[in-house]
Parts: structure tokens; C-alpha cells; sequence
């Protein structure tokens, strides 16, 4: 588990190793068993045609990272698509709010940079609420599922029953994963998302329960 003062570091493809995904995942939650220890894992290290890897650190966010977050939020809300948010995206104000729930943020970095971010929110129900971004060129790399992982890890750990989250329809590669790691749809909120376009968008309530 990434507690503070403690990260886990993986090696990851250049390339898209699409059909080891499954692999991946079962080593991130294998990168988890003890609290305060860390290790390296190398998903696809020996499997892939292209044996080039990109290191990446998945840790706690600190109050200093707020700016890469924020920075993160904007470029993934430029797309339009996988997340809710849309632009523009008041960077400064995103900023001062990441600074304040640095401890509920699991992000993954490499070389510096904030690539990943997934943030746990804590109802007063005990379930927590899942918000996940990758930057685009990071994606289908591990990122999620390293980052899923250590999200299920630190909820269990906090005594969290139950995780939940929404992604629209159309996002079928994130849907993919959540399934991978045991989410299951809920049920569908149609036509819930007013989008800048003025189109309405369904979303799909996926929980799972720890």
C-alpha cells in the first residue's frame, strides 16, 4: 500500500501490450501485500516484442503535486470525452483545491511528471468514491491497473466497505478494467451529463464492494 513516505515502482512497455493486460493487473495488486514496503514489477519485460520500458513511481500525493494535478485535470478535460469535466478548467482554483485532499490521491510519476491520478473519495457512509485520470500517452501501459490497486489496497486499509464510480458509455477501455479488478454495473443514470456540445450523456454506476 502506498502510504505516506512510500511508493511502488513498475516498469511498463513503450509499446501497447494489449494482450497482457490481464498479467498486469494480477502483478500491481501483487505490488501491494505489506504496508510500507515497496517493489519493482515488470509487466511484459520479457513477453513483448519491444523491450524498451518507462519506469513509473505510484505513491501519495503531496500538497506540491496540486499544480501537476491540476495541470493533468486540464489537458484530460481538453478531450471532451472520458472524464466530466470540460474546459476551461480554472487551473489556479483546481490547485488550491488538490492541495487540501493531497492524502485521498494516488498518483503514478515518471520522470517528475504527474501522469496518472486516481482520488478516493470517503463518504460518511463508508463507501468511497473513485475519480480516475491518465494522460493520454501513458495510457495502456499499467498506469490504471497500478493505480486501481493501490486504490482498492488503501481503501480496505482505512476500513472502506465498498468502492463506486461512474464512466460514460462509450468508454469501453476503462470499463474493461474496473471489470478486471471485480466492479460490476449498478445501473445507469441516462441522459445525466449535459455536455458543452448541449448533447445529454448517460453515465454507468459501477461499484465494488470490499
Amino acid at each position: 500500500m502506498t502510504r505516506k513516505g512510500h511508493s511502488s515502482i513498475y516498469r511498463t512497455p513503450t509499446d501497447h501490450c494489449l494482450h497482457h493486460e490481464q498479467e498486469e493487473a494480477r502483478l500491481a495488486r501483487r505490488s501491494f501485500p505489506n504496508a510500507g514496503t515497496s517493489q519493482a514489477v515488470t509487466p511484459c519485460k520479457e513477453r513483448c516484442e519491444n523491450p524498451a520500458v518507462t519506469t513509473f513511481e505510484v505513491r501519495r500525493a503531496r500538497p506540491e503535486d496540486a499544480r501537476n494535478l491540476a495541470e493533468l485535470m486540464a489537458a484530460v478535460a481538453e478531450e471532451r470525452d472520458g472524464i466530466a469535466t470540460e474546459p476551461p478548467v480554472d487551473v489556479d482554483a483546481r490547485t488550491k483545491q488538490f492541495a487540501t485532499s493531497s492524502d485521498d490521491t494516488i498518483l503514478a510519476v515518471a520522470a517528475g511528471e504527474v501522469v496518472g491520478s486516481l482520488h478516493v473519495g470517503a463518504n460518511r457512509f463508508g463507501a468511497g468514491e473513485l475519480g480516475m485520470a491518465v494522460a493520454r500517452p501513458w495510457r495502456r501501459h499499467g498506469i490504471g491497473s497500478a493505480l486501481l490497486a493501490a486504490a482498492i489496497e488503501k481503501a480496505r486499509s482505512e476500513g472502506l466497505h465498498k468502492l463506486s464510480l461512474e464512466v460514460f458509455p462509450h468508454n469501453e477501455a476503462a470499463i474493461a478494467l474496473y471489470r478486471k479488478f471485480g466492479f460490476v454495473e449498478e445501473g445507469r443514470r441516462v441522459k445525466h451529463f449535459r455536455r458543452a456540445s448541449g448533447e445529454l450523456w448517460d453515465s454507468i454506476v459501477m461499484g465494488l464492494l470490499l
